[in-house]
């Protein structure tokens, strides 16, 4: 089968989105039964204005060679309403959750005009398909986005203490070079700060309450990192919670594995959807429990008690309960994280993924 994969959201700028569009088109490139051919805006999303003609055009131009085509989001869908009208190729979309749900009246408008059109919507997550659903696209399935295993590298073919896994890693060299403290228990959250990620509301409302000894590490930047900074230097947590910014990959890989619990606290924002959980599956390749709350597209991301521990979000005495029973059980910890990554490698290794999407388009082929 030869695809043909449109994306305007693509490496190297970077983002959920992003990193979809990637692994899913070199897991297709990696496949012997498919060929795959790509039109990519690999620039930031400024370049749209001039990439999208451009990206019409080619499309096209290729098309006609193509036995399936795949849209990278709905944005894209004027590029496929063409294609279908021209050559009634068969087109399936992906759909993250935001593509649907962006509140610009001439964005709904243009997605209802010329984005329901197509043979399959591919949804990230259970919450996703849900706001699909509310505005008339059909058909839908949900097949949620894969990890990248390269970033868990030299995983240990046993359970090892915590005492062992910090020393490889040169635990006190590497809490020098970001100035954290040491011989404290850490809790992680990575990713961009913004409202619904929940990182003020766990600072202000969780950590005051939990042991002095308990520090927050917070990777990432985003629009609400002052408001975060102000609550830091309000609440006199400037010794327990740490704004680490944006770091460089390999020491993401060594901040996952120097921490104890990788925590999701996330809250509902309206108009403004958490689409999947990916972070939280990248933590679980490192054998870091995670805790995080049960809404929106993280529930597809984690399954309860299988690679991660699902808790009411905004609930304060929840999440306390569940950070407090795993780390004063190392042990409970330790199994629970391999046990994590053995799940996240049979459900969502992008050959996984891949195979799920591949046996997609072959059902609308045989439509």
């Amino acid at each position: 089968m030869r695809i043909l994969f449109i994306t305007r959201k693509h490496p190297p700028e970077t983002g959920g989105m992003e990193n979809l569009s990637y692994n899913l088109i070199m897991a297709f490139k990696e496949r012997n039964d498919c060929q795959a051919d790509t039109i990519i805006l690999n620039r930031k999303q400024i370049h749209l204005l001039w990439w999208f003609p451009y990206a019409l055009f080619l499309a096209l131009f290729r098309a006609g060679k193509a036995d399936f085509v795949h849209l990278g989001d709905p944005a894209l869908s004027l590029i496929g309403f063409f294609v279908k009208l021209i050559y009634k190729k068969p087109i399936a979309v992906t759909v993250h959750g935001l593509d649907v749900t962006f509140r610009f009246l001439p964005y709904q408008w243009y997605i209802k005009i010329f984005g329901r059109r197509f043979d399959n919507y591919i949804c990230i997550s259970q919450y996703a398909l849900e706001q699909a659903k509310k505005r008339g696209f059909f058909p839908l399935v949900v097949i949620p986005v894969g990890v990248d295993f390269k970033k868990c590298k030299d995983q240990p073919s046993s359970l090892e203490s915590q005492a062992e896994r910090r020393s490889k890693m040169h635990k006190e060299d590497f809490l020098e070079k970001y100035s954290l403290p040491s011989d404290k228990r850490i809790l992680l959250t990575v990713g961009r700060l913004v409202k619904r990620k929940g990182v003020y509301w766990f600072t202000d409302k969780v950590m005051p309450d939990l042991p002095k000894n308990i520090v927050y590490f917070i990777v990432g930047n985003g629009e609400d990192r002052e408001r975060i900074k102000r609550l830091i230097a309000q609440r006199k947590l400037d010794r327990r919670v740490y704004l680490l910014g944006r770091i460089p990959e390999q020491d993401l890989i060594e901040i996952y594995r120097l921490a104890d619990l990788f925590i999701m606290p996330n809250i509902k924002v309206k108009n403004d959807m958490e689409g999947f959980g990916l972070v939280a599956l990248e933590a679980g390749l490192n054998d870091l429990p995670v805790v995080a709350a049960g809404i929106e597209g993280i529930r597809d991301a984690i399954s309860d008690k299988e690679n991660g521990f699902l808790v009411a979000s905004e609930v304060a005495s929840a999440f306390e309960e569940k950070i407090l029973e795993l780390l004063s059980d190392p042990s409970l910890s330790l199994s629970f994280g391999e046990k994590a990554r053995r799940y996240n490698q049979e459900h969502y290794d992008w050959k996984v993924i891949a195979k799920r999407y591949l046996d997609e388009f072959l059902k609308v082929q045989k439509v």
